[in-house]
């Protein structure tokens, strides 16, 4: 029996262009209808809540009902279908220039043989084929197609069975988007973002590297995990990888309930309207958040999993240092729906199993040349006396770190001009201790110094030069000191 593979499925779908035909497609591909069934099909004969399909199966002596459950793609494709074409009872198809008010079998076969070369029923056979292939038995089989006897089914049981074998949750393998739609949806994402607490927007500069690294596990759909010591610039960085990026953006895990309700809420007024006014058609934006403020943490996350589509989102959680166990709880929900990106100084022991499945991203101090660069824009507009002086001494008290950068930039900010001795006081209070090795220099220095003497009364000559350098490096030992600390020597 004739059936599509994954890919013949997912370029036949990309060849449907007309609203309908690829809801029509979707359901006997993703449900394995009949054809005359899904073309029958009433408004009433969807339940918006819990995203299942009401079939008549129509070849069978009774009347019998079969309930069938819809994956996100097509659920998500029929809200978007039913609000364009404003259909709110009736036929799901309908058609005013056929008999039976809706679309006929004929031009369902016409239009599918036009754009895909293949007749309508290879989408049910694929679909049963797919069950099975990914695990499901023929008695699930069976009853999703609507079949009276187990002979009907058995005819598919031609899988290969080298295929991936998970049992079928989602029968959706469609997953792979095309470089055009990726590029377009890159342009027009940061209009979507739906920002929780949002925080005042920084100044970010640097870690090119680490935000191509960054960037590639996200594209590929990889959960990563930002670790670094304080004001390492963590929750910049996460920042600027997510900004462009349709996103979730959870600031506080700690008010995790209100950050929850807060999230639903937002989606059920901007890109999920539609989901809702199908679920909830009676109740008033208050009616909702009283029904929403009664769920548990963890059903309000699942409810959000429910009403997007796996990878729709990326979530970008500002910190879970001291992440709780319903916060564990919530993220296990999460984890393999959106791609999470996050920050941690550190995760305990027992709450780490959610973070299995993530690429952890060591962030480090800036390195001297971008920290200059950063140094130079925070104090552009101070007085200075000696500006590679000042730009040294911030960098040797912050070491790198952005958070540590700033805070002295701040500091020295509040001073009237900074002469050398004014910039020399000022000491960042997170600064590793300074060991002064001049003394420790210089006694080295004399010591060869006192060799050239020593050699000259032996009537050695081998130590005149070693001691004569000592003593020049004596005398010059200052200026070279001072010049090296300007160029970081």
């Amino acid at each position: 029996m004739e059936y599509l593979k994954e890919k013949e499925s997912r370029e036949f779908l990309e060849r449907v262009k007309l609203e309908r035909y690829k809801c029509i497609s979707l359901i006997m591909l993703d449900c394995g209808l009949r054809v005359s069934e899904t073309i029958s099909l009433k408004f009433e004969n969807i339940d918006w809540k819990k995203k299942e399909i009401l079939v008549n199966t129509l070849k069978r002596k009774d009347d019998t009902i079969r309930v069938v459950p819809m994956n996100k793609e097509l659920y998500n494709t029929l809200v978007g279908y039913v609000h364009s074409k404003n259909i709110r009872d009736g036929y799901l198809f309908p058609s005013s220039s056929s008999k039976t008010g809706h679309v006929t079998r004929q031009a369902v076969h016409k239009y599918v043989k036009k754009v895909g070369g293949i007749y309508p029923h290879m989408l049910r056979h694929t679909c049963a084929t797919n069950m099975l292939n990914n695990g499901a038995n023929v008695i699930e089989v069976k009853d999703m197609l609507g079949h009276s006897s187990y002979m009907s089914t058995q005819v598919y049981l031609h899988s290969d069975r080298e295929e991936i074998r998970e049992k079928l949750k989602r029968n959706d393998s469609r997953k792979i988007i095309g470089l055009f739609t990726r590029l377009v949806d890159r342009t027009t994402q940061w209009r979507n973002d739906i920002v929780i607490n949002s925080r005042v927007k920084k100044i970010f500069y640097g870690r090119r590297e680490d935000l191509k690294i960054c960037d590639d596990y996200i594209d590929r759909g990889i959960n990563v995990v930002v670790i670094g010591k304080v004001g390492v610039g963590k929750s910049m960085f996460i920042d600027e990888v997510c900004r462009e990026r349709k996103r979730l953006v959870i600031d506080d895990m700690k008010d995790l309930k209100n950050t929850m309700i807060s999230i639903l809420l937002s989606l059920y007024d901007g890109d999920k309207k539609k989901v809702a006014e199908l679920q909830f058609p009676d109740l008033s934006k208050d009616s909702l958040k009283t029904r929403v403020t009664r769920f548990t943490t963890i059903n309000l996350a699942r409810e959000i999993v429910n009403i997007t589509s796996q990878g729709e989102y990326v979530l970008q959680i500002d910190n879970i240092d001291d992440i709780g166990k319903t916060a564990v709880r919530v993220l296990e929900e999460f984890k393999d729906h959106f791609v999470i990106v996050t920050s941690a100084r550190f995760v305990k022991n027992d709450k780490m199993s959610f973070l299995w499945n993530f690429e952890k991203m060591d962030l480090k101090n800036m390195n001297r040349k971008d920290s200059m660069n950063v140094i130079s824009r925070l104090a552009r507009d101070f007085e200075f006396e000696c500006k590679d002086f000042t730009r040294n001494h911030i960098y040797e008290q912050s070491d790198g770190n952005p958070r540590a950068m700033f805070e002295m930039c701040d500091r020295l900010s509040k001073e009237r001009f900074l002469n050398i001795d004014n910039v020399r006081g000022i000491k960042h209070g997170g600064a590793r201790s300074e060991i002064d090795m001049t003394f420790m220099l210089f006694i080295g220095l004399g010591g060869l110094a006192v060799l050239r003497y020593l050699s000259m009364e032996n009537g050695e000559s081998s130590f005149k030069f070693i001691g004569g350098a000592a003593m020049i490096l004596m005398f010059v030992a200052r200026s070279l000191m001072s010049w090296g600390k300007k160029l970081k020597l």
